[in-house]
């Protein structure tokens, strides 16, 4: 199943129940897009929220709630096509995780 959020898809995939939330942020660095891959041990809402290196929000690209024991992928693609650190925040139930993304154009 595949639902469309902007600029960014989601699909939900069966899994096996899960004792811990989890997050993968890969390929980093990236040259087209970039996935968000994170599942909860109970339904819970989440939003992933992506800035540029200066603090400015540059998109949300996923606010919605899950359900726990799914798998979730969320993909980000860079409107403008230039070379630039990103910074995510996704909060996800009481969790918050952040990192560095390293968009370089082709």
């Amino acid at each position: 199943k595949s639902v469309e959020f902007s600029s960014s898809e989601v699909e939900k995939n069966e899994v096996e129940h899960i004792e811990t939330s989890a997050l993968k942020v890969y390929p980093n660095p990236f040259s087209d897009w970039i996935k968000f891959e994170f599942e909860s041990p109970e339904d819970t809402n989440v939003r992933i929220d992506i800035y540029d290196v200066s603090g400015r929000k540059v998109q949300t690209i996923f606010e919605n709630s899950v359900e726990g024991g799914l798998s979730y992928d969320v993909q980000f693609i860079p409107r403008d096509r230039v070379s630039e650190i990103y910074i995510y925040k996704m909060k996800l139930g009481n969790e918050v995780y952040s990192g560095k993304l390293i968009y370089k154009r082709h």
